[in-house]
């Protein structure tokens, strides 16, 4: 639940950042303990061995920092976000220039099983002024039974998009889950998670490598592997908090930087994650990535002859 706490934390700063003190603006905000001074369990963007943790990822999400710019010019100074506070869509741009275009936001809600239970589009933005927010009217928020906890997925589509507001290429997305209670509040019970956890059901996870490619203009060491990660479309469970690990042919922790991965991977589609990461030596190369989810086995993704991969990619001239 990192993820969730740091992502709330960021995008309640963002949601304020342009507004008037007398509107309760604010100027600032604080991340206590980034980095842990001994093994902790909570709170740090990077653990005693440096891997990542829950916090960095809840940390880009609530920046944005998986934005890129596409073919439509929409650039990085975007991010779409869900206020739960208010429970309204809103469009935050950080840039010093308007967004010109009229763009689509929608929310879907899904079920731990991936059954969609309520699909909202059609919430219009734009143009959005530099330094601003948008925001949409208050969404609606599915009937549930009470304390079941639902997952919902805002997206921002293109303006290439047609003007009835389907997006059908979304190219910003926000995960967020919640628990209700009869009247449809916060009850902010999530007992169910770990019901799922131990219980399930279970999601059926395959990947493979797309492609490996080392930085042969800098330091030789750094790589970049892009993974295909697939939710069998019979499964009756989604894939939720993927957390990714690298070992290399000695055995060794790699420790990857991740880049686009989404907080949820539903039944229906692929999903293609980046790494990025280095050797610990030149005596070594990739041998597989693991994979863990919230609920379900752990998918390991191995390497077939990572001698020849790494050749592939022109390093490791003593690899043994």
């Amino acid at each position: 639940l990192l993820i969730f706490k740091h992502q709330a934390l960021f995008e309640g700063f963002s949601s304020k950042m342009f507004e008037d003190k007398q509107e309760g603006g604010k100027s600032a905000v604080v991340m206590w303990k980034t980095q842990s001074p001994w093994p902790s369990l909570r709170g740090f963007l990077y653990d005693w061995w440096l891997g990542t943790t829950g916090s960095l990822e809840g940390v880009r999400i609530g920046t944005g920092g998986y934005r890129r710019m596409d073919n439509s010019g929409i650039g990085s100074n975007l991010k779409i976000q869900l206020n739960l506070a208010t429970m309204r869509v809103e469009l935050v741009n950080r840039g010093r220039e308007s967004h010109p275009y009229h763009s689509f936001a929608s929310v879907n809600w899904y079920k731990f099983d991936g059954e969609q239970v309520l699909s909202q589009n059609g919430f219009k933005f734009g143009p959005v002024k530099p330094m601003s927010v948008a925001r949409s009217e208050v969404i609606k928020i599915p009937t549930t039974e009470s304390y079941q906890v639902l997952f919902a997925q805002v997206s921002l589509s293109s303006p290439k998009d047609n003007d009835m507001g389907e997006t059908k290429n979304n190219i910003f997305r926000s995960w967020y889950w919640m628990s209700f209670n009869d009247t449809g509040d916060f009850n902010y019970d999530y007992k169910e998670l770990g019901e799922w956890r131990d219980n399930g059901p279970y999601p059926h996870v395959s990947g493979h490598i797309l492609s490996f490619t080392m930085d042969n203009k800098t330091e030789k060491l750094w790589w970049t592997a892009e993974v295909l990660i697939q939710v069998d479309p019979s499964s009756k469970a989604i894939a939720f908090a993927p957390q990714f690990s690298a070992f290399d042919t000695s055995g060794n922790i790699l420790n990857p930087l991740l880049f686009e991965v989404p907080a949820v991977l539903l039944n229906e589609e692929d999903t293609t994650v980046v790494l990025h990461g280095k050797l610990n030596s030149y005596d070594s190369c990739l041998a597989k990535i693991m994979v863990d989810f919230w609920a379900g086995d752990q998918l390991e993704i191995s390497v077939l002859d990572p001698e020849s991969l790494c050749k592939t990619a022109g390093i490791i001239p003593n690899f043994a």
